[in-house]
């Protein structure tokens, strides 16, 4: 594996370079003799220190910190002297066009090239490393490059203060955890073509207000957007068969969600704390509500069951005092019908099953 780095200012000086030459080059042909240039600009000279500072009792503000001469770059344009510092650094393996680390690269809004030239050889940026910008406090705005098809985890995880990712059409696989902690961020668009939203990828990503989730995406991991409080209604895609255990915890603000059919289970604290969660409708193809799904759901107004759940976890629907069950006020009626195998410390209020009416504040029922 060979690997380069790049500082924020080398990024750009191909760029500065190419414009001044441009920009002199027109200069030169609309009012320049090519052999007599007029009023050439003198060349600047280094500022002497102690014309700079008469006084030398006097201290003088430093417009820079202090330097290593090796994170110093100066060169000479048409006359015009330029100086940058080394602001953290941006590394490549050229092997494989992966982007490794980036965890200090200095810069707010960072729009990633598609290659970078390097002896003369174009480096095509084809994926993000594991930890690649992981921390780095700097980032507000990311744009991805198309060709990009791989984010690896925790790429992004914990930059505070990065409001905004551009992700590629081009990206299939995106790893856990890659936002996770991005507290700034407001929103994000997943492009169509992921299949899986990893585990904990946007946890308390607590400013996000945004998803979206395309149609291709089948699977939902572990706490994928818990602690998403600012995140008022999400749209689950018809393809998603698997929602991992507290995908939503955490979401306080989020008022409405529908379960699309092929879910068979609703994992455990998926929906827990979720104050703000008025209704909810169980597919058909829903067997079973896990322990804690959702616990402390206290305005969830409604819950329509379907006949196939065959168990309800533990404290599935404590503390939903307001909860309308099957249209009945803390009351749920399970049809002789539905399959329910355990019934186990679920909610508060009456439940009547099989023509038989038990009023208790919990219960642990299951066939026998």
């Amino acid at each position: 594996m060979k690997l380069i780095k790049f500082n924020k200012i080398l990024f750009g000086v191909a760029v500065v370079l190419s414009s001044l030459w441009l920009s002199s080059c027109n200069s030169s042909n609309s009012t320049k003799s090519p052999s007599q240039p007029q009023n050439p600009a003198p060349q600047p000279q280094e500022p002497d220190s102690q014309t700079q500072n008469p006084n030398p009792q006097e201290e003088q503000p430093d417009s820079q910190p202090e330097q290593n001469p090796d994170d110093v770059l100066k060169f000479n344009v048409f006359g015009t002297n330029w100086q940058g510092y080394r602001s953290g650094s941006l590394e490549i393996d050229i092997d494989s066009g992966t982007i490794t680390d980036a965890t200090t690269y200095n810069a707010q809004d960072l729009i990633i090239p598609n290659f970078v030239v390097f002896n003369n050889e174009h480096i095509v940026i084809k994926s993000i490393k594991k930890y690649a910008f992981a921390g780095n406090q700097y980032l507000k705005s990311v744009v991805i490059p198309e060709g990009v098809t791989t984010i690896g985890d925790i790429a992004f995880a914990n930059c505070i203060n990065l409001t905004s990712i551009t992700i590629p059409e081009t990206a299939i696989a995106i790893g856990s955890e890659i936002f996770s902690g991005c507290t700034s961020l407001k929103s994000a668009i997943i492009p169509d073509g992921v299949q899986n939203i990893g585990d904990y990828t946007f946890r308390d990503c607590v400013n996000l207000t945004s998803i979206t989730i395309p149609n291709s995406v089948n699977a939902i991991g572990i706490s994928a957007f818990e602690g998403c409080a600012n995140l008022t209604s999400i749209t689950v895609p018809l393809a998603v068969t698997k929602i991992g255990s507290g995908a939503f915890s955490g979401c306080s603000n989020l008022t409405s969600i529908t379960i699309p059919n092929g879910v068979k289970k609703i994992d455990l604290f998926t929906f827990y704390d979720c104050t703000s969660l008025t209704s909810i409708i169980f597919p058909a193809t829903i067997t079973e509500i896990g322990k804690e799904a959702f616990y402390n759901c206290s305005n969830l107004a409604s819950i329509v069951l379907s006949t196939g759940i065959t168990n309800i976890g533990q404290a599935a629907f404590s503390g939903c005092s307001n909860t309308l069950v099957n249209g009945q006020k803390r009351n749920l009626f399970i049809p002789t019908t539905s399959p329910i195998d355990a019934i186990n410390d679920w909610i508060s209020g009456s439940i009547t099953l099989g023509g038989f009416n038990f009023i208790s504040t919990y219960w642990n029922i299951e066939k026998v």
